[in-house]
């Protein structure tokens, strides 16, 4: 193949083939003090050599192989084969055994390589079985090295390749996620993914599971068992961006501390809120309406709709004006697209990036700041009596700059990002004609607008990961017990200590991995689960209303009002907001309006982003198109 990936991928399974000779040899020869694959090998060192070794070790893995297979096919034996030892027992063995026996290895490297040859590679009724064992012996080969820093920030190597590899090894449209997390199995029994993505990672994909763990989120963390940092989704942003806004501990607020988070959630949640009553929801509607009726008509007078570019311009205008009565003008939210690209792409690769490079990114942090500081006298008319008496130490800055910080994030990472994806999938759905398109009817089906945004969110699910921390990644300067002892209960879980500012990065230095263990539920994938949606499980199929009810995509089991008084939730505040905008967009929006410039090339591919970005080109006036629907014009239509 002249494909270089191509050529790459075929020496990589070279160099496997001939790793895996080896990696059995030194599995055999360290496990041979367990029973039953003790009885095949010798204790003894090989005499002969790496590669006669080597050969003996897999000529012994065949011939144990062939008996377990065969086996297999017996019934009173199939339940035995794969179980020939538990995790547990295999702990138990590695921790008693003599450093003669485990061969040079470690209790824990001989506990997985362990794990590996019994319940892994010898798992027959895992249909995925030898790509399971191959996984599981080079992850165990390589996890010194994955393991390893990269970055300024601490973060393992391996974090970085498998992030890497989803778009590169496991590209296939909108299947990549399924690929990358389940393999060619796909989403049948796909349930949990161990060191992914990432050493010290686990992947939850089964609906329950991650329910279940998601709805714990408020106790655990509010305990102190728990601790978030600032991730979003599957990635771990570099806290770049907040460098100059002065909040403590630093980076994206959704991995402030408990005590901080109660504070701001209040805040958040009427912000981006639609209001409790119901003359304050008719109003937040009508607000809504008028704003999107307005932007269509002003994109019709231009004669072009940008997507997904003007939907998060026109997101960034509702957003501000919902939460905070704040007007923005087009050109400035415009520019503020411009940003809102900038840290999303820095966040997320920037976490690979050496020191040096950081100098280049000033531009980012003054931004930034600059916008969270406009923000503040908004958020100060609104909420400053509410946060005046509050403390939000340990930031040196007031909870008003703490709160202002956190509702920047929401335009900039959160809902600000989420609905337009989701507004420019449902646009992109009516008009491409490329065989990616997975809703070939491209018709909104009459009166189902509020129906067709839900099934693109939960198809095109806007939010992958939902993470958390068992074991927090070790604070610089301490060791991982005193890291530990900062996790107090009620709501006391510390920050680690801010250290001296790094002249080239502009904060203080933190580790957002080494000596931490993560769990992450996948929401994404959860929304595709077939045990819970059926048989048209990874179809765009427009459903019953009801059926919505059993969403993750909002993180909504991760809310329990008797912890903290609610302050601890962590369901998305801005979901009624966000289901108002995405069902009003769609009711305003006249297909017959528009015509693609290229249906052809709006192609659905990879998350988070999902689709290419295309161009709507308008085929009426706006006066002539809204006398024909019988609306009434504005003065900008009638004078477009």
């Amino acid at each position: 193949s002249r494909n270089p990936l191509d050529r790459a991928r075929f020496l990589s399974s070279l160099v496997l083939v001939r790793l895996s000779a080896k990696l059995v040899a030194k599995a055999l020869s360290a496990l041979a003090f367990i029973s039953p694959l003790g009885a095949l090998t010798s204790s003894a060192p090989c005499p002969g050599g790496a590669e006669t070794c080597a050969a003996t070790a897999a000529a012994d893995e065949a011939t144990l192989l062939q008996m377990a297979s065969k086996q297999a096919t017996k019934p009173k034996f199939a339940p035995v084969v794969g179980l020939l030892a538990t995790r547990s027992e295999l702990r138990e063995v590695a921790r008693k055994a003599s450093p003669q026996d485990l061969r040079g290895l470690s209790a824990d490297q001989a506990e997985n390589l362990s794990s590996c040859s019994f319940i892994t590679c010898l798992n027959f009724l895992d249909p995925m079985r030898e790509e399971s064992c191959d996984r599981c012996l080079y992850d165990w080969l390589l996890s010194p090295v994955l393991n390893s820093e990269i970055g300024v920030n601490s973060v393992a190597l391996g974090y970085g390749t498998d992030l890497l590899s989803i778009p590169l090894l496991h590209k296939n449209g909108t299947n990549t996620y399924i690929n990358a997390w389940c393999g060619k199995g796909g989403l049948a029994g796909c349930s949990k993914k161990m060191d992914f993505p990432g050493p010290g990672t686990t992947s939850y994909m089964d609906w329950e599971d991650v329910w279940n763990i998601g709805k714990q989120y408020p106790a655990k963390q509010w305990s102190g068992e728990w601790w978030r940092g600032g991730e979003l989704g599957f990635f771990v942003l570099a806290p770049v961006a907040w460098a100059d806004v002065g909040t403590w501990p630093v980076g994206l607020t959704i991995g402030i501390t408990p005590a901080q988070h109660a504070v701001v959630r209040p805040v958040i949640d009427d912000a981006f809120g639609t209001g409790q009553k119901w003359l304050q929801k008719k109003a937040t509607q009508a607000l809504i309406t008028s704003m999107i009726t307005k932007f269509f008509e002003s994109r019709l007078a231009e004669g072009q709709l940008k997507i997904p570019g003007d939907l998060k311009a026109l997101q960034f205008q509702l957003l501000n004006k919902v939460a905070l009565n704040r007007d923005v003008s087009w050109a400035d939210a415009q520019t503020f697209v411009s940003l809102q690209s900038m840290a999303t792409v820095i966040g997320t690769i920037g976490e690979l990036l050496p020191e040096p490079f950081y100098i280049f990114l000033g531009d980012l942090k003054k931004q930034y700041a600059q916008e969270v500081k406009a923000l503040e006298p908004f958020v100060e008319k609104k909420y400053g009596t509410q946060l005046a008496s509050q403390s939000c130490a340990p930031s040196e800055t007031s909870c008003l700059t703490l709160a202002s910080t956190s509702i920047m994030d929401g335009l900039t990472f959160a809902g600000g990002i989420s609905v337009p994806t989701d507004m420019a999938t449902a646009v992109g759905l009516l008009y491409s004609t490329s065989p990616t398109n997975p809703y070939p009817a491209r018709e909104i089906p009459p009166n189902k607008e509020l129906e067709f945004f839900w099934e693109n969110i939960r198809y095109f699910a806007p939010v992958v990961g939902f993470p958390s921390w068992s074991t927090r990644p070790t604070c610089p300067g301490l060791s991982p017990k005193e890291t530990q002892s900062l996790n107090k209960p009620g709501g006391k879980q510390e920050a680690c200590k801010e250290g001296p500012k790094n002249l080239a990065t502009g904060f203080a230095k933190v580790n957002q991995w080494q000596g931490g263990t993560r769990q992450v539920p996948n929401l994404a994938l959860a929304q595709l689960d077939p045990k819970k949606w059926g048989p048209t499980s990874n179809e765009f199929v427009v459903r019953n209303l009801i059926e919505y009810k059993k969403s993750v995509g909002f993180a909504e089991m991760a809310e329990d009002n008797t912890v903290a008084g609610g302050k601890m939730n962590r369901i998305c505040p801005g979901k009624t907001l966000a289901l108002m905008i995405g069902e009003t967009f769609l009711k305003l929006f006249k297909k017959g309006e528009w015509d693609a410039v290229s249906p052809e090339g709006i192609v659905f591919g990879i998350g988070p982003t999902w689709i290419s970005e295309f161009v709507l080109k308008s085929v009426t006036t706006p006066r002539f198109s809204r006398l024909l629907s019988g609306n009434a014009c504005s003065y900008a239509c009638v004078y477009a």
